[in-house]
């Protein structure tokens, strides 16, 4: 971790770098009592699924262990993706934000509230790279009306995450394959298949996936430095 408080796990094992990320929650970030800003990307393709998703309704599950992807379970809210990795196509870099609780009344702030406060390096760092993005739904980033990030929050004693999931490269096949389309999506979806719905930063930008990449972690980066005590105030 650098002074600023950012982390940067590479490719990693999803089940592995979430149960980092709530080490921090409940150790590190305490202890540190400053936010800290961590990316990683899946080293191998899964499908991560929000707590208290049924997963007979979110996940085409026999296609998903017909193909050996795993199914997992994370301990935060929010929707069913799916991360890409190993040997399959696309990209997606994982962004969280995880705030003390000690000190902040972010905790006791509404959620919609507390997404924007701290998804605002994520959303000015897209700006910077010339992506006009704007919040949508509850905790939606989106590019004229189509989703290029997700995002989901865990609120534990001691801090409070929020993970978002930037699509860099969408892995199109794999979404229609092991990603149902859900019926509690929010409205600016309007119905609209995975295809006509999503977008993702290579599309915005032009940029390949690894430019688009190192580029998002460089601005969000600096974002988040420049915010400093402004996120847990």
């Amino acid at each position: 971790m650098n002074g600023d408080g950012i982390l940067d796990w590479g490719r990693v094992n999803p089940e592995a770098a979430l149960c980092r990320e709530m080490r921090l929650c409940r150790h590190v970030v305490p202890a540190r009592g400053k936010p800290v800003l961590v990316f990683w990307r899946s080293a191998r393709p899964a499908v991560v699924m929000g707590r208290g998703r049924s997963m007979f309704r979110d996940v085409h599950v026999e296609a998903a262990r017909c193909d050996g992807v795993a199914i997992i379970c994370r301990p935060s809210g929010g929707g069913t993706v799916f991360l890409p990795g190993g040997s399959s196509s696309g990209l997606v870099t994982c962004v969280s934000v995880i705030v003390p609780a000690a000190g902040s009344d972010l905790k006791a702030s509404p959620i919609r509230k507390f997404f924007r406060t701290a998804l605002a390096p994520l959303l000015e760092g897209l700006g910077r790279l010339g992506v006009d993005a704007s919040f949508a739904g509850i905790s939606d980033i989106a590019v004229g009306g189509r989703k290029i990030a997700g995002s989901a929050q865990a609120r534990k004693r001691s801090a409070v995450m929020v993970h978002a999931s930037v699509l860099i490269e969408t892995p199109w096949k794999s979404i229609e394959r092991y990603i149902r389309q859900p019926d509690d999506a929010p409205d600016y979806r309007r119905g609209r298949s995975h295809g006509d719905f999503l977008t993702d930063l290579c599309t915005e930008t032009g940029m390949s996936a690894e430019e688009a990449d190192r580029e998002l972690v460089n601005v969000v980066s600096r974002r988040f430095t420049a915010h400093g005590a402004a996120i847990v105030s």
